[in-house]
């Protein structure tokens, strides 16, 4: 299982119902039951005695636990599954992601949240790319509102506080932001960005520089748009690789 990072939370799905272990088990003891009583030791009867924390949560109780990390808590969720074996059984001894969401990406737990509405109708996320260019801070910016069928793309020049992109991560309602990794964190500009996020409410998510690159936009605008679009598609192509 891959580390985790920073603000994620990972359920794993038993068939009716969830599970939960170590800092997540903590953390719907405290938020969803408010008592540790509810806590099994896996490996150890007792957390003293190195036991890891472990809960079950049912599926009514995951639902609203899962409304509250999307929203008031701005994490990321991971459900996990059991892989299916040979014979179509389900091996709870191997695992593997079958959904995950965020505060601007809910489209795998639409099942699991449909009813509320209102979250849904929220979701827009945001993409940013940052380049210096004869000493001006060139932002690329593209989101998406799934719930609206919107997609938009803009770039500007911005000055050192990114003024512009604070107005528009507060017009847009932006849930969550994506933005070039800054793994050793020397980038001043994208630590800007960064606490920028934060200040705005917005769940900011990293990915690798070779996810913005341009190379295969048009294959990607061509699936998420219909071809009764070509117009629409020409100009956020022409835009995506300037």
């Amino acid at each position: 299982m891959p580390p985790r990072s920073e603000g994620l939370v990972r359920l794993f799905d038993r068939d009716g119902y969830y599970s939960a272990h170590g800092s997540d088990a903590l953390l719907i003891a405290d938020q969803v039951f408010k008592t540790h009583n509810v806590l099994k030791y896996l490996g150890s009867g007792r957390a003293k005695d190195g036991g890891l924390p472990s809960v079950s949560v049912s599926m009514t109780l995951a639902k609203a636990f899962l409304r509250d990390c999307l929203t008031a808590r701005q994490m990321r969720v991971e459900i996990w599954e059991p892989e299916t074996g040979s014979t179509g059984k389900r091996n709870h001894t191997r695992w593997k992601i079958g959904k995950t969401a965020s505060p601007g990406n809910l489209s795998q737990v639409e099942d699991l949240l449909f009813a509320h509405e209102d979250l849904l109708a929220n979701a827009v996320s945001m993409a940013i790319k940052l380049q210096l260019k004869e000493g001006q801070r060139i932002v690329g910016a593209a989101f998406v509102d799934v719930q609206e069928k919107t997609i938009g793309v803009s770039q500007y020049e911005d000055d050192e506080n990114f003024s512009n992109t604070e107005s528009l991560l507060i017009q847009l309602g932006i849930k969550e932001c994506i933005v070039q990794e800054d793994e050793k964190r020397k980038n001043n500009d994208l630590t800007k960005l960064r606490t920028l996020g934060e200040r705005c409410g917005v769940i900011v998510t990293e990915q690798k520089s070779k996810s913005f690159e341009a190379g295969s936009v048009e294959q990607d605008m061509a699936r998420l748009l219909d071809e009764t679009h070509p117009a629409t598609l020409r100009e956020l192509y022409g835009m995506c690789i300037n």
